[in-house]
């Protein structure tokens, strides 16, 4: 038993892990703190309003997030084989795409914000100040996929922690002087601008990135930014996003506003249990891409030692669900949301299933297998046929977030097992 702990401790994917999961408990303790004090000092109908735009931009942000995968995917496989001039061509070429993608996305935001703006319930003026920070956060994901793909944890971690940290401090701000929901969106877009000018100059002081030659433009362009694996992270993001903030976003539409608040506060509540899972998922998809396909085995080992601490601390957290749900929803949101009590643990475990769908779909991503798209059009599916039936309680879409969640996890693990015996060519 010891001898099989401290070779689990001295795995290779432990340490940077550690690292990034030590991180993520400080980006926690700001996201903590931020929900503390936000929840406290905005109405729950001004609380709904920042959850669901945290959850839209989680949504059109998957041009970003596919961007950062990748990144991270390509420039580890690069980095695996000492192609390192390679890599800082395509994170040079990656960056002139992105610049214009950014215009591209943003005027197509503003497009369907009226439409949006009533949908919602959400004030213009809000939404074309959030419409502001998709250009950041897309230039934001090139530094943020290319500093995990280059296994620079260190970096990446800090780069990850300037957003949550400058948020938590001007929002208390802004708040304070009485720019509330507005004064939140604004600390968010220069958090992540501030994210943008610390991953330009890591990349390009640290790394010195060349410029990228007429010839290998045409190159990269067809055998790295478009191929079939970039695709599949694209449509596995933007499922996995729909998935996972679509209810949030349903139920500001659905349920009264009073509610609408109570559940924001159930699903902000409930993801503390995802915290740790970037920490995982960053080095996980980097690292089994990295390795050759004979590796078979040795890529395995990577997924059950990622997946093992997730399982445990979620579970303790779940615990902690069930056993106080009053004493901690009166800790972390305030008494204004003891309605979700009944529903914390349930939450919580759906929560779990999707922790674990996360890593699994990294290591999918990471072995080219696009077979995972399947599971993750049925859940979506799922969720958002249920919940256009079924929306008039927190005990509906909790039922319905818990269903989708469990199907996920059940049709990925298929997808997996199938790969790892053949069954899926």
């Amino acid at each position: 038993m010891v001898t099989l702990l401290r070779q689990y401790i001295r795995h290779p994917i432990i340490k940077p892990a550690g690292l990034i999961v030590f991180s993520s408990l400080a980006i926690n303790a700001a996201n903590y703190f931020f929900t503390f004090i936000v929840g406290r000092l905005l109405s729950p109908h001004e609380f709904a309003e920042i959850t669901a735009l945290f959850s839209l931009f989680l949504i059109v942000s998957v041009p970003s997030q596919t961007i950062a995968t990748t990144a991270a995917k390509t420039i580890g496989e690069l980095y695996g084989r000492q192609k390192f001039d390679r890599a800082k061509d395509f994170i040079n070429l990656l960056s002139k795409l992105t610049l214009r993608l950014s215009l591209i996305v943003i005027l197509g935001f503003y497009i369907i914000s009226p439409w949006l703006s009533q949908y919602l319930h959400i004030q213009l003026k809000i939404l074309l100040i959030f419409g502001l920070i998709l250009p950041f956060s897309l230039m934001s994901a090139v530094y943020q996929g290319s500093l995990q793909g280059l296994h620079r944890f260190f970096h990446y971690s800090i780069f990850n922690s300037l957003q949550p940290f400058i948020k938590l401090g001007l929002s208390l701000l802004l708040i304070s002087i009485g720019w509330s929901v507005p004064g939140v969106l604004v600390a968010l877009i220069m958090g992540t601008v501030m994210s943008v000018i610390y991953g330009e100059w890591h990349i390009r002081q640290n790394l010195l990135v060349a410029a990228t030659s007429a010839t290998a433009k045409k190159s990269y362009l067809s055998r790295y930014v478009l191929p079939a694996y970039a695709r599949t992270i694209l449509y596995a993001t933007l499922l996995l996003a729909l998935l996972s903030n679509g209810d949030v976003i349903l139920a500001k539409h659905y349920l009264p506003a009073f509610q609408a608040g109570q559940y924001a506060a159930l699903s902000v509540l409930g993801k503390i249990i995802l915290y740790g899972v970037p920490g995982f998922s960053a080095v996980l998809l980097p690292m089994v891409a990295a390795t050759e396909t004979h590796e078979s085995q040795k890529r395995r080992r990577m997924l059950y030692i990622t997946l093992l601490p997730v399982v445990l601390v979620a579970t303790l957290i779940i615990i902690g669900f069930a056993l106080w749900p009053d004493a901690i929803v009166r800790v972390v949101i305030g008494p204004k949301y003891l309605e979700i009590v009944p529903y914390l643990a349930w939450f919580g475990l759906a929560m779990l299933l999707n922790a674990l769908a996360i890593l699994f779909i990294n290591y999918l991503v990471a072995i080219h297998n696009s077979n995972l798209i399947i599971p993750l059009i049925i859940a979506v599916m799922i969720e958002f046929s249920l919940i256009f039936v079924f929306h008039n309680s927190l005990h509906d879409f909790t039922v319905i977030v818990l269903l989708a969640q469990s199907i996920l996890l059940t049709g990925l693990s298929y997808v997996y097992l199938a790969e790892r015996y053949k069954k899926i060519q």
